[in-house]
């Protein structure tokens, strides 16, 4: 895997090492979004940095939701963010809680002693 940095030039005589700036990713590199469902890493979308820096919930559910692995654990269901972390630059890690069907709301009722 290979990152894009852009550099910008500095005067190494008047700066100490500790005082030089790090390199920035380039706003086009594609970045990782990391999806998660009931706590286990799913899939890797990639993300330009550009984006993924000003990611919120919408977008990263979006994202997400295109992903083959996401569509097929979320099937029809609801689904819905109930964490997201962005590191700017970096990576983003989203969360997805799927909501229940009606039919697991009746079993687990029955389970339960009949209520709901």
């Amino acid at each position: 895997m290979c990152c894009t940095f852009t550099f910008i030039y500095v005067d190494y005589q008047d700066n100490e090492v500790w005082e030089q700036k790090w390199p920035e990713v380039d706003q086009n590199y594609n970045c990782d979004l990391i999806c998660k469902i009931r706590g286990k890493e799913v899939c890797v979308a990639k993300v330009e940095r550009q984006y993924l820096d000003s990611l919120d919930k919408t977008v990263a559910l979006e994202i997400a939701l295109d992903q083959p692995e996401v569509k097929k654990l979320v099937g029809d269901k609801k689904a819905e963010v109930s964490y997201l972390s962005v590191d700017p630059g970096f990576r983003a890690t989203v969360v997805i809680k799927i909501s229940k069907d009606d039919k697991e709301n009746e079993q687990l009722g029955s389970a339960q002693g009949g209520a709901k």
